[in-house]
């Protein structure tokens, strides 16, 4: 009988520790979700930005020479440094050409791809990587 109250007792610990943990991980994924949002409502919801998926993934379409419409540098630059963005992905970002193609970097559970052409701008997504077990 005591072995019996052992057990049920270890299985409930054990499903309340699970229980716990499922409800961690909820909430941790509740403010991930935020983060990107976040970052674009703090820059002041700039035009040519749109995050989606959620609140998973952000897509960055910024003005070029012959696109007037679209985020400016100066939106771009407050959203990168609102996501906390390191500054070598920022060079890296900052320096590419049309030549380079579509580039990419990962850095805090984020990943990024982007391309640049002077016509039309650049072309940012941010997203959440999904193998990411923070």
């Amino acid at each position: 009988m005591a072995a019996s109250a052992l057990i049920v007792g270890v299985g409930l610990g054990v499903g309340g520790s699970a229980a716990a943990n499922a409800a961690r991980a909820r909430a941790a994924a509740d403010e991930q979700s935020q983060v990107l949002t976040t970052a674009v409502e703090d820059c002041g919801h700039p035009e040519g930005m749109a995050v989606g998926d959620s609140g998973q993934s952000l897509s960055i379409d910024g003005e070029g020479d012959e696109e007037f419409s679209g985020a400016s540098l100066t939106a771009i630059s407050c959203v990168l440094n609102e996501l906390d963005v390191p500054d070598y992905v920022v060079s890296q970002i900052e320096s590419t050409r049309a030549l380079d193609g579509t580039l990419s970097a990962s850095w805090s559970g984020l990943d990024a791809t982007w391309n640049y052409h002077p016509d039309s701008g650049l072309s940012l997504d941010i997203h959440f990587d999904e193998n990411d077990n923070n």
